[in-house]
């Protein structure tokens, strides 16, 4: 017969299934389903009183979701967060689990907590493998900001005198010129943080943005944010504008001419820069809005140091940024062209949904007084 020290109050008791229920009153996540306990006599009865027992699947948890789903996201580990990256880039579950160093159950169990903890479906199985649904899209963009901050982390802390690590994404030879004197000027006062510079294309460099792996982006958006993938989370800060300039070799008849024309430049062979460059877009426009067509070009690259050494050493003629000419002054001249192309601003990009390091603040601030 059970105890009856005090009025029977009705308790819920949530216990991992096992054989023995204790006298803890814990919340733990066994496998996929929770064993919950209604006592009529509270946590001293359970053993003298038949409990009502009922099996909920941990996403049908009817209690306190709030709590279990905060604890489940605690659970996670570095590995939980690697495993959807390594998904997208090996393809298969399999061989993401090889990646990093766990088996395929272990990979599955660990797949499943995330969804558990997301409460969402995160992956999509078929014949050819594993891929992510929209779901699991959109909390690998999140996840894979937390990864790069892990490492930029590493990065600082694994020399002897710690300092803070900035990741910065820049295009090649637009504003070295800027930012070499940037960086003596931080050297002089003894501020210079540990610098990672990724070159790249515009949109290489707002990728590598987008995925955590900068911190912040030195290049010009020639296009409206609102045709960008996820524009409306780029944050932009003009720091100066730059000119386009047609160029060609130092023997070139045309670098000895008081004006050229736009007619005129299209009896010459072009190299142009690959894909949608901001200097190629202005160009474009430019023999549009006279009526012309486009340039077709007999050189294509996605490296203004071959560009300018093609050019240097060719008949061809290209359109470069102002600051890229400078560099190469001593193989390359600037053709006068009867108009003026449309300068575009380099800007420096960030994430508005992801806090900015106060060097990077502190770099568009000083970047910005050397561009007056």
């Amino acid at each position: 017969m059970p105890l009856a020290r005090r009025p029977p109050v009705p308790r819920v008791l949530v216990a991992p299934k096992a054989p023995r229920v204790r006298r803890q009153n814990r919340r733990r996540c066994w496998k996929s389903s929770f064993v919950v306990i209604l006592s009529p006599g509270g946590c001293d009865e359970i053993v003298g009183t038949p409990p009502i027992i009922w099996k909920y699947p941990i996403r049908n948890w009817p209690f306190g979701s709030d709590m279990t789903t905060s604890t489940r996201i605690n659970r996670l580990q570095i590995r939980h967060l690697q495993l959807l990256d390594h998904i997208v880039r090996l393809g298969s579950l399999s061989a993401a689990a090889a990646g990093i160093g766990v088996s395929q159950p272990r990979a599955t169990n660990m797949l499943r907590e995330m969804e558990d903890a997301f409460g969402c479906a995160l992956l999509e199985r078929s014949s050819r493998g594993a891929r992510l649904n929209a779901a699991g899209v959109v909390a690998l963009e999140r996840l894979r900001i937390a990864l790069g901050a892990l490492d930029a982390a590493c990065i600082a802390l694994q020399h002897r005198q710690p300092r803070p690590v900035v990741r910065l994404g820049v295009l090649p030879l637009v504003g070295i010129d800027r930012l070499s004197r940037l960086v003596a000027q931080l050297e002089a006062d003894d501020t210079l943080p540990r610098l990672v510079l990724r070159v790249g294309t515009v949109g290489e460099l707002l990728a590598m943005l987008q995925a955590g792996e900068v911190d912040a982006a030195i290049c010009s958006l020639d296009t409206s944010r609102a045709n960008l993938p996820d524009g409306d989370r780029l944050h932009m800060v003009n720091l100066w504008e730059e000119q386009v300039l047609i160029v060609a070799a130092k023997n070139n008849p045309l670098t000895r001419r008081r004006r050229v024309s736009l007619k005129d430049l299209l009896q010459h062979p072009w190299l142009l820069m690959a894909g949608q460059s901001a200097n190629r877009q202005a160009l474009e426009r430019k023999f549009l809005q006279a009526g012309l067509i486009p340039p077709e070009p007999q050189v294509q690259t996605d490296s203004p140091h071959i560009c300018l050494a093609l050019v240097g050493a060719s008949r061809m003629v290209a359109a470069v940024p102002e600051s890229a000419y400078r560099q190469a002054a001593d193989r390359v001249r600037r053709v006068r062209v009867d108009c003026v192309f449309p300068s575009s601003w380099i800007n420096l990009i960030t994430l508005r949904d992801v806090p900015v390091l106060p060097f990077v603040n502190e770099l568009a601030r000083r970047l910005l007084n050397t561009a007056r």
